[in-house]
């Protein structure tokens, strides 16, 4: 009992000095000291820190060659215009753009003894200024497809992308098919 009240006391104490600590700090950041200067300054300097809406500007200003469309395959659209492979893929992008979590479509990746390939969605955990990885797994109920996705995700663990910590995976079969809510709990979860 005497232990748990010098260890209480002694948590309390830090904590005054800890709020102390705060109320000095001006509260000024080197995002906001740039974001102070001129138009004219900022175009001479290289910022230490870019803000968010610099970051995911500069982020989703990056060029990639897009994986090429079948001509027999149907065409599909997101909101944003972009031409996905199936319906799920709408359902995905729609809610990663209506969550504002930035993402490309099939942006090309290299792996390890896998050659490269085009995760459905590459997206960007911003405030952790991270590089994720979404695939959508939608025919699982095929043995050859779930074989690939099987084979694919090996790909991605060889490479050191780990599903969990950089690899993200949603699933569905023709009896279970993607479920929005789950999806918009997992995207809250891991990309926001």
């Amino acid at each position: 009992m005497d232990y748990d009240r010098k260890v209480f006391r002694t948590a309390q104490e830090e904590l005054v000095r800890l709020q102390q600590i705060q109320a000095d700090c001006t509260g000024v950041c080197p995002e906001d000291i740039y974001l102070s200067l001129s138009s004219e300054r900022q175009a001479l300097i290289t910022p230490i820190e870019l803000s968010d809406d610099e970051y995911i500007r500069q982020w989703e200003a990056v060029t990639y060659e897009h994986k090429e469309f079948r001509d027999d395959m149907p065409e599909f659209y997101t909101e944003k215009g972009e031409r996905v492979r199936s319906k799920s893929e709408i359902l995905i992008a729609n809610l990663l753009k209506q969550m504002d979590i930035p993402y490309r479509y099939e942006c090309p990746l290299k792996l390890e003894r896998f050659g490269t390939i085009h995760p459905d969605f590459t997206v960007l955990h911003v405030r952790q200024r991270r590089t994720l990885y979404l695939e959508h797994l939608g025919m699982l109920d095929e043995l050859g497809y779930a074989g690939n996705a099987v084979e694919r995700i090996n790909g991605y663990i060889r490479s050191g992308i780990y599903p969990g910590d950089q690899l993200f995976l949603t699933f569905e079969t023709s009896r279970q098919p993607l479920n929005i809510k789950m999806l918009q709990l997992q995207f809250e979860r891991y990309f926001i």
